[in-house]
């Protein structure tokens, strides 16, 4: 699998040429991974359906933690070259709502955190 490279503003990365990088094997498809758990639900045009709701579900004023998890679980299988989530855990501090997810890939596992 191969990605384009973003840094941490998810903006993409060149190299000292100018070229675009890209992420291949693991690294793309937690990169991956990432994005699509960062996808909110609604915001694809053309796929409506798919993504996290995380104003119907994280944020509000009763935030539900597990269903976020539920649903950001469903999102992560999704993900092209994720075969399982084995570990998943959100949190929310004040108004910070964070989660660190450890999946397997096609290439190995690796830790998504968000």
């Amino acid at each position: 699998m191969r990605t384009l490279s973003v840094n941490e503003n998810n903006d993409l990365l060149l190299n000292e040429l100018g070229n675009l990088t890209l992420k291949t094997d693991i690294d793309a498809v937690l990169l991956t991974a990432r994005q699509y758990a960062s996808t909110l639900l609604g915001e694809m045009i053309h796929n409506a359906d798919q993504g996290v709701p995380y104003f119907g579900v994280a944020f509000g004023s009763s935030p539900n933690i597990a269903q976020f998890e539920a649903a950001l679980r469903r999102r992560l299988l999704q993900c092209p070259g994720v075969g399982r989530v084995d570990a998943l855990s959100a949190s929310l501090s004040g108004d910070v709502l964070s989660y660190t997810a450890t999946i397997t890939t096609e290439f190995g596992q690796g830790t998504v955190n968000g």
